[in-house]
């Protein structure tokens, strides 16, 4: 079984001002280091830091624990940590939260686009984020549309018929056209419906739904595999999440 929390030695002990990435060879080759009392030799050893304990000639290594975020993204705001036009997402995360240092920075998970609303990740543990993004580990994002064009009962099933088998998305900028990933959609009346994709590709979503001879008018993301954006967040609100509820995520 993926153990999607893990991450390699050298990152960690980079993280902890041990050795840079840069010395970890000569660092591993001249100091004893230890996994559950297994000497390892290759600084590229995943762990886990919360289960495993590593110990450095001998000394345990007290790894600080990551942070992992959940923030409510508001309208407008762009993923990245500058801007000249829109506020970042960086911007709602709280001092208290954030983290000084390169190595042991918040990190974004996943893109949201600027007219995009809703569950939005963050973590110190960029291992974990990666696995989220990743398009092999297909970890299903889910999503509340509002639509340009009412859909009738029978089109209803023609959206999630057609979607289910894969459609064939227009070209958008510099993404070609091309085939996606069957996605599930569910309606919740004739204008509004929730999406689910696996992939990630640009626009994906709103692709789609041009696909379909439709338009989205409002996207907001809503779950995150079985990790659930907290309602009770407004929008450019944030929490902490706890290593039970980041493990959700994986659960679907």
């Amino acid at each position: 079984m993926t153990d999607f929390f893990s991450e390699s030695l050298v990152s960690i002990f980079s993280q902890c001002k041990i050795c840079s990435k840069r010395g970890a060879k000569s660092f591993f080759k001249n100091n004893c280091v230890c996994v559950n009392k297994n000497p390892v030799t290759d600084f590229k050893t995943v762990v886990n830091r919360l289960r495993d304990v590593i110990t450095i000639n001998g000394e345990v290594l007290k790894a600080p624990s990551h942070l992992y975020l959940m923030l409510n993204k508001p309208i407008d705001a762009v993923c990245s940590t500058v801007s000249d036009r829109h506020k970042t997402v960086f911007d709602f995360i709280p001092r208290d939260f954030s983290t000084d240092t390169k190595n042991n920075a918040l990190k974004c998970g996943g893109r949201l686009d600027s007219d995009t609303t809703g569950l939005l990740l963050f973590s110190t543990n960029g291992a974990f984020l990666h696995n989220i993004t990743s398009p092999k580990n297909k970890i299903p994002k889910t999503y509340r549309t509002i639509l340009r064009d009412s859909v009738s009962a029978s089109d209803q099933l023609f959206y999630k018929n057609a979607a289910a088998a894969g459609l064939i998305i227009p070209a958008q900028k510099k993404s070609p056209e091309q085939k996606c990933a069957p996605a599930d959609i569910s309606f919740i009346n004739d204008r509004e419906c929730n999406i689910t994709v696996t992939e990630g590709k640009f626009h994906e979503v709103r692709r789609i739904f041009l696909a379909l001879k439709n338009e989205v008018t409002s996207l907001k993301r809503i779950a995150i595999g079985g990790l659930i954006l907290d309602e009770s967040l407004k929008e450019g609100e944030c929490r902490l999440l706890s290593q039970e509820e980041a493990e959700k995520i994986f659960s679907n």
